[in-house]
């Protein structure tokens, strides 16, 4: 009898095959030490990148020290806190970063530190969960950058928002949730971005090409730079002037406000032409035209406010502050000039009479002896 014996070799390559990497130490994302490829197991010797899942969990803290990729990212969860630090470097997630989940404890609290220099970039963000009372942290530093390439979303009950004056990216449409409604700097380069809540900018508010921002139906409370690149829909609310330094109300597209106010010590000035189609109110500060106009439609009401020397339009270049008539009646054009001196000459015209067309009546002033 013959026996003939074989051996059946198996060989297996995986390894360029996603993985799911768990946080064991605090490290830095880039070290093999630093992760696991299961909850509580020993060093992976490998780390997440573009395709592989991220969990940061047991109260460890990773930290980005160079460019980075993963496909999805949790930071947080039943095991312990999670935290994401920055140092002067980039991690881009795909796919959702996802702070903490279900859990009916007060573990798993999940925080984002961004540093000066650094940035994050999400396909979404979703902070908490509904069945979690733990707290969501996400601290943003001056000089950082948050670009979302989709929404972001507050499920969580203890959400800490803390933008400075880091700058948030919105690539893709979404609606600004309650929650969030501070922003440092605030840039829309595509999609459209609505806010159903009043908001806060303490740095400037920026509407690239092809994007489109709806204002918030109560108050746009903006300490920097207005710029309109592409549309801006007023959404009938107030956009209100607040800095300490002066600002610039500008872009490539004119802009149509609802109401606009101005209450800046050192004033405001226009870089393009802009209307209003409610109500201007001149609280404080000065307001230049330069050589654009400023059109108040048919519909604008009187300005509003006390103008004076110190809270006046000042058309001090070829700009015209002009207001549409759709019928009789008169209106107070609050102009001013602050060549030399600051002085205040306002203007009334009284129409009695006439054929109108949406005709609308301009003025200026020149320093002249």
């Amino acid at each position: 009898m013959i026996f003939i014996a074989g051996l059946l070799l198996l060989v297996g390559t995986d390894t360029a095959d996603a993985k799911t990497y768990y946080c064991r130490y605090s490290g830095n994302w880039n070290s093999g030490s630093t992760w696991s490829t299961r909850s509580g197991g020993g060093k992976a010797n490998n780390y997440p990148k573009a395709g592989d899942d991220a969990i940061i969990e047991r109260g460890w803290t990773v930290t980005v020290t160079t460019g980075s990729n993963c496909t999805s990212l949790t930071i947080g969860n039943d095991t312990g806190d999670g935290t994401l630090a920055f140092s002067n470097a980039s991690l881009t997630v795909s796919g959702t970063i996802q702070l903490g989940t279900d859990s009916w404890s007060s573990s798993g609290a999940g925080v984002i530190n961004l540093t000066n220099g650094s940035s994050l970039t999400a396909g979404s963000l979703v902070l908490g969960t509904y069945s979690s009372w733990s707290n969501y942290e996400v601290n943003l530093a001056t000089g950082s950058t948050l670009t979302m390439n989709g929404p972001i979303t507050v499920e969580g009950y203890d959400v800490t928002w803390t933008p400075n004056l880091g700058t948030v990216v919105f690539n893709a449409d979404n609606t600004l949730p309650e929650g969030i409604t501070n922003f440092g700097n605030l840039t829309i380069t595509a999609g459209t971005t609505t806010s159903s809540t009043g908001i806060s900018v303490a740095g400037n508010l920026t509407i690239n090409e092809g994007a489109t921002f709806v204002s918030p139906s109560g108050t746009l409370n903006l300490a920097g730079n207005f710029v309109n690149n592409a549309t801006f829909t007023n959404n009938s609310g107030t956009v209100y002037l607040n800095g300490s330094s002066s600002q610039t109300i500008g872009g490539t597209s004119p802009s149509v406000f609802n109401n606009l106010e101005l209450n800046n010590t050192n004033g405001a000035s226009l870089s393009a032409n802009q209307t209003v189609s409610g109500t201007l109110t001149l609280t404080s500060g000065l307001l230049s035209l330069g050589n654009n106009d400023l059109t108040l439609d048919a519909a604008s009401q009187a300005v509003a406010g006390t103008p004076g020397t110190g809270n006046m339009i000042v058309t001090n270049g070829t700009g015209q502050l002009k207001k549409v008539f759709s019928g009789n009646g008169s209106y107070l054009f609050p102009v001013g000039d602050i060549t030399g001196s600051a002085e205040y000459t306002p203007l009334t015209l009284n129409f009695t009479s006439g054929a109108y067309s949406d005709g609308f009546a301009g003025v200026k002033v020149t320093n002249a002896k």
